[in-house]
């Protein structure tokens, strides 16, 4: 068997500028729901994942 290449798995996250920009559904709080619904569960699984031994590398790009 042939050595073993290699996988990158880049994430790139972007939510616009929505300060002060008023009350749902255009507001400032849907940038809140996409945090509590998207990031931290990604933060969550990485934990785990440390937790097992998994080893991982990892690039997020959040603007």
């Amino acid at each position: 068997m042939g050595a073993l290449g290699s996988f990158t798995f880049v994430l790139h996250s972007h939510l616009p500028y929505a300060r002060l920009a008023g009350r749902w559904p255009h507001g400032e709080e849907w940038i809140h729901e996409a945090a509590s619904e998207t990031y931290i569960p990604l933060l969550q699984t990485l934990y785990d994942l440390k937790e097992e031994g998994i080893s991982y590398k990892i690039t997020i790009g959040i603007t």
